[in-house]
């Protein structure tokens, strides 16, 4: 925990000193945009929804679509959609 928090320091740090405007957004606010529930399969489903063309494995040889990679790109979305 405390590495991600100092990780998360340094980014915050690197994009104010290059003048990266930037918005901490609660993952509430982002889920609610899509209707994501606490259900890990339910920002897949919504991606899958959103952007049929992309694939969510990790790699060639998973089976499973990564809800990692589904919420990262749903909260890219909700970037998009704001800004």
């Amino acid at each position: 925990m405390f590495t991600f928090g100092q990780n998360f320091g340094f980014i915050q740090g690197v994009l104010k000193a290059y003048g990266i405007p930037f918005e901490l957004v609660r993952p509430q606010k982002w889920k609610k945009e899509f209707s994501v529930t606490g259900d890990k399969n339910s920002s897949v489903a919504v991606c899958k929804r959103l952007f049929p063309g992309v694939s969510l494995l990790r790699s060639d040889k998973c089976r499973k679509d990564d809800d990692g990679m589904a919420e990262a790109l749903l909260m890219a979305e909700y970037a998009r959609r704001k800004l």
